[in-house]
């Protein structure tokens, strides 16, 4: 069933009233959180891998590629020191590497059940699902967000030091550096859409009824990292006022926004729903 002019437009009062009514900033608020624990180990993976490979100065080089994503304040103030243990190269990285992994599994876990309850407050729904099929879910779904941040971090990281190695002509490298970012985005659109259609404890909805909450969620994140990135530089500077602390809270401001800008589009998507077959 196709939305009318008029239905869009409920849509989005709906949606509107159903974020100020159901409070997501508090839910945001809590998936943030766990995003924030299970990113630490995520960057000590990624950064003690590239130190068994590359060595601390491969580590430095590629992780400031990096600094397009994240803000790039915290990531100097935060992180600096993690990238400092990577200077040297040894048999304890494989000790490292696989501690590292095991937390990163373990906080992964938690975070992807903080969102798919999250995502049920966004839907209207009661979690009935079984502890073996909820967990079982909850740990596809991990492991399937690591592969796709694995790629989009190699894009954005690996991929520029591996054209300039290849002898390949500028003119391609300069494309590429470029087409990453659309190519990145697809991808977000591709595991959003994914995870608004499984997460949450509610019958499987068509592909269309996901599809621009996905599209909406991935242009609000890119906005919303820019505009945040440019206020912490221009306005409110946390790194710089209050050091390591104001990294922190840079970072945490930042995964809320986004936090915040998934849970919308999840409603939005209900709502879209709601709009298109609505439940006699």
């Amino acid at each position: 069933m196709a939305v009318s002019y008029k239905g869009c437009w409920n849509i989005l009062k709906r949606t509107y009233r159903t974020a100020s009514d159901k409070g997501l900033w508090v839910a945001a608020a809590g998936v943030a959180f766990f995003a924030f624990y299970t990113l630490i180990p995520t960057l000590a993976v990624l950064i003690v891998t590239y130190g068994i490979l590359g060595g601390g100065d491969d580590v430095h080089a590629r992780m400031r590629e990096l600094g397009t994503v994240f803000p790039d304040e915290a990531m100097q103030a935060l992180f600096g020191q993690m990238m400092d243990t990577a200077k040297d190269t040894g048999s304890h990285f494989g000790w490292g590497l696989f501690g590292s992994l095991m937390v990163l599994i373990w906080s992964g876990l938690f975070g992807m059940r903080a969102l798919m309850a999250a995502l049920n407050h966004a839907y209207h729904e009661v979690e009935t699902r079984g502890f073996f099929k909820l967990n079982g879910l909850a740990l596809l779904l991990c492991f399937g967000s690591f592969v796709m941040a694995a790629g989009m971090i190699g894009i954005l990281t690996a991929g520029p030091f591996l054209l300039q190695d290849s002898g390949l002509d500028p003119l391609w490298s300069r494309l590429f550096f470029v087409g990453r970012w659309p190519l990145v985005g697809a991808l977000i659109i591709g595991a959003l859409a994914v995870c608004y259609r499984l997460a949450p404890c509610h019958s499987a909805p068509r592909w269309r009824w996901v599809g621009w909450g996905s599209i909406i969620t991935a242009t609000l994140w890119m906005v919303t990292s820019v505009v945040f990135t440019l206020y912490v530089q221009r306005i409110a500077d946390y790194a710089r006022a209050f050091g390591l602390a104001g990294a922190v809270l840079t970072l945490m401001i930042w995964l809320y926004l986004l936090a915040y800008t998934v849970l919308l589009g999840a409603v939005l998507n209900a709502e879209t729903e709601r709009e298109a077959a609505p439940d006699p």
